[in-house]
Formats: structure tokens, C-alpha cells, sequence
């Protein structure tokens, strides 16, 4: 319902800043029979640190949702068990800077055996997110995009 991108992105910034985007999304799991408030969440985690400092230029999704997967949080045939608690955060989005130590992505699960097989087969990925010098929110023109 906006005019133009800037419209647009003023408005999701509005809707995600009031909760009203989260209500809504709980009003649409209850209507499919979800419950929000009774998912538990996993007390083990493990925390995917940069490398190096710089600014994040890109992420391979394919290969943080076989993470998750290998932590239990989905299944690649139907008789595999869930695990409602597993998962992923992504704490910074293409283009944020980030430091040398700094938290890219926390894994979640009951299972921390599934740790080592996540880490183990997505290694390559979860350690090296492409982070780079160049600040990819800047032109040539030096304007700068968030």
C-alpha cells in the first residue's frame, strides 16, 4: 500500500517498531492451530564468531538452513524427529559492520551432539561469512543505503 520503496520501508519500520507485524503473525499461526508462547526454547547454544572485522557482503541461506537442519530443527524424511527448540539467530544483515570476535549467528538445540555435526559439515560457511573491507551501503557517489 505504499507509493514507492522509501514509503514502503518507512511503513515495515513503523509495523515492526509497534509489535503490530508480530501480532500479526501470531494471529496467523493461531489460526493454523500454532501456539507462539508454548514453543520452548533450547538453553544450549553455540556462538558463530567473525573471523575479522569488516562488513558483512553476503550469506549463503542454503547452507545455514542445512545447519539448522543437522541441529533438528526440520527433517529430510518424514520419520525424522523435530526438535522445536532447534535453530539459528542471525544477528547482523548485509551491510552491518562488524568486529573481529563479534556474535554472526547463535545455533540452538536440546541435542549439542548435533552441535559438532553442524559445525562440522557447514564449517566452511558458518566461519566464513563473506565479510569484507568495502562498505557495499556506499556508491561511487558515496551516498549511503541502510
Amino acid at each position: 500500500k505504499a507509493a514507492n520503496f522509501d514509503e514502503g520501508y518507512s511503513l515495515a519500520q513503523k509495523l515492526l517498531k509497534s509489535r503490530a507485524a508480530l501480532s500479526k503473525f501470531e494471529e496467523l499461526c493461531a489460526a493454523q492451530g500454532g501456539n507462539l508462547k508454548g514453543l520452548k526454547q533450547s538453553t544450549k547454544k553455540y556462538e558463530v564468531l567473525s573471523k575479522k572485522a569488516g562488513f558483512v557482503e553476503s550469506f549463503d541461506t542454503e547452507k545455514l538452513g542445512m545447519a539448522a537442519l543437522s541441529l533438528g530443527a526440520g527433517r529430510l524424511k518424514v520419520t525424522d524427529p523435530i526438535d522445536h527448540s532447534a535453530g539459528f539467530q542471525v544477528h547482523s544483515k548485509i551491510s552491518d559492520r562488524v568486529q573481529e570476535g563479534e556474535v554472526l549467528y547463535t545455533l540452538y538445540g536440546e541435542d549439542s551432539s548435533r552441535f559438532d555435526e553442524a559445525l562440522e559439515g557447514y564449517k566452511y560457511f558458518l566461519a566464513k561469512t563473506a565479510i569484507s573491507q568495502f562498505d557495499s551501503r556506499k556508491n561511487l557517489m558515496g551516498k549511503t543505503y541502510s
